[in-house]
């Protein structure tokens, strides 16, 4: 198989994924950017995706699976924080996403700005026994903040909920090696539903 210059690693915690597995896993292999590797973080599936994983490793050498003990989501991240080897980090759950053309377009932001992370638009949809039941959506203006801009629009960053979530980001790996940032697990048992906060 053809060899390609790591430049992104895409980290998906996968646990008792279902049907959205497939369709989260091929809008990674199939985008345009392919100088990537997948890190699947199979967190003690028992309905089958842990095959799956397995299945899409043997396909494709770009993706790397991890089979672990069931240990929450920010966990299954940190482990493969440990071993990603891309420049830059992206987050995908089992259950997103990727637009064609993302990956491109992000890098492409992320290299003309140096950037050490990149933020982007989103929709989110709310499906209830295959039926749409709540949609949102955000456009983020295009901005370049430097470190006094970030703490100037902190807040209105934080409120506008353009900080909200990691799916929706690249992070510059050296950024995240140098100052030892993971995802904090602890908080994730007193809170479950708060499972993106970084520490």
């Amino acid at each position: 198989m053809e060899k390609y210059i790591l430049k992104i690693s895409i980290i998906m915690p996968v646990y008792n994924s279902g049907k959205y597995l497939s369709t989260a896993v091929d809008s990674i292999l199939n985008q345009s950017f392919k100088e990537i590797e997948l890190i699947l973080v199979d967190d003690g599936s028992t309905d089958g995706s842990s095959e799956k994983c397995d299945e899409y490793a043997r396909k494709d050498s770009r993706v790397v699976v991890i089979h672990q003990k069931n240990g929450g989501i920010c966990n299954a991240r940190n482990t493969a924080l440990k071993m990603a080897k891309g420049e830059y980090i992206g987050f995908c759950d089992h259950d997103d996403e990727y637009l064609p053309g993302y990956l491109e377009k992000a890098y492409q932001v992320a290299m003309e700005y140096y950037a050490d992370f990149i933020k982007v638009g989103k929709k989110e949809l709310i499906i209830r026994e295959g039926t749409v039941i709540r949609t949102k959506k955000s456009n983020l203006p295009f901005y370049v903040y430097n470190r006094e801009g970030i703490k100037k629009n902190y807040f209105k960053l934080v409120n506008s909920d353009e900080m909200d979530c990691l799916w929706d980001a690249l992070f510059k790996r050296s950024i995240l090696d140098k100052y030892d940032i993971k995802l904090n697990e602890i908080f994730e048992k007193v809170f479950p539903h708060h499972r993106n906060l970084i520490s």
